[in-house]
């Protein structure tokens, strides 16, 4: 509801809210993420998540890396374009922790399930962003045609 809303009266339409304003806003987005972020670490206890590490881990690890592989391999049949495969893979490796923190709160749910699905997207996130910026280093190198980067390129971005 709120990306139609914003695609309504953004600067593609209506243009009530403009580009330069909407470049402005970032720091709200910024301030959402990390009120989300917030929220799910405050529902998980230190125990649990010890006694839940190796399921959590496992279910992270296969479903970033695993999503970032398909993604990337099936962008690669279709564009033949390793760069572009590997920014996409890395951006489908991220997950909406918003709407899943909204339908937990919204059924009430406590347990086991609830406390590994919120570590798991609590931490997605930032996996995310570690496979975006070594995705981004490699992608940057592909079209420089540089060779692989360098740990200080893959840190630089």
């Amino acid at each position: 509801g709120f990306i139609l809303i914003g695609v309504v009266l953004g600067p593609s339409l209506l243009n009530v809210v403009p580009l330069e304003l909407s470049e402005q806003l970032i720091i709200v987005s910024e301030v959402a993420l990390g009120l989300i972020g917030f929220d799910i670490g405050s529902h998980l206890l230190f125990g649990e998540l010890r006694r839940l590490g190796r399921s959590i881990l496992f279910i992270l690890v296969f479903e970033a890396f695993g999503t970032f592989l398909l993604v990337t391999l099936g962008i690669y049949l279709l564009t033949q374009s390793w760069h572009t495969a590997l920014i996409f893979g890395a951006l489908a490796s991220a997950t909406a922790p918003a709407a899943t923190v909204d339908v937990l709160a919204e059924y009430d749910a406590k347990g086991p399930l609830t406390t590994t699905l919120l570590a798991v997207v609590g931490m997605d996130d930032a996996l995310a962003l570690l496979l975006f910026s070594i995705a981004a280093a490699f992608a940057e190198s592909l079209l420089a045609q540089s060779g692989p980067p360098s740990v200080a390129q893959i840190l630089e971005l």
